[in-house]
């Protein structure tokens, strides 16, 4: 007795394969930011541990204020956020980078004062901070009083 081996269903002769998950890469600028501690410097120079309670305080509470913001409005202009190539940032602590084997082409800091900056780097709308720079210290700046 001879079976019949024809598939029961017929698929399309034009079957292209897709991806699962599709992410548009400047998708998340229309997202809130979240963030990700996962790289958090707790040793070393620009680390997080070393920060006075109130300190840190000011800093969670800006954090909140930036969560009300979309990426986009973060990153436009002369607001709290930017992206720096890596090669702008000091070598010490694209070394440090290396050692935790992040391989990004730029950094996104956070400016909370004057000096003080918070670094990390995005990922699909994900922020990871990684450094805390409280005298501006791992991209200098020429300006006067920053």
């Amino acid at each position: 007795m001879k079976r019949n081996k024809k598939p029961q269903v017929e698929y399309p002769k034009t079957f292209k394969k897709q991806p699962a998950i599709e992410f548009d890469p400047s998708g998340y600028y229309e997202l809130t930011p979240k963030w990700s501690l996962s790289y958090l410097q707790l040793n070393g120079k620009w680390c997080w541990s070393d920060i006075q309670r109130d300190k840190l305080l000011e800093i969670i509470e800006k954090v909140k204020e930036f969560e009300k913001s979309k990426w986009k409005q973060l990153l436009k202009g002369n607001h709290p956020a930017k992206s720096i190539p890596l090669g702008h940032i000091i070598r010490e602590a694209q070394g440090i980078l290396e050692k935790l084997r992040i391989q990004q082409d730029e950094l996104v800091r956070f400016r909370l004062s004057g000096k003080e900056r918070f670094w990390g780097f995005l990922i699909e709308g994900i922020y990871y901070v990684v450094f805390w720079d409280p005298k501006h210290e791992i991209c200098p700046s020429e300006l006067r009083h920053t």
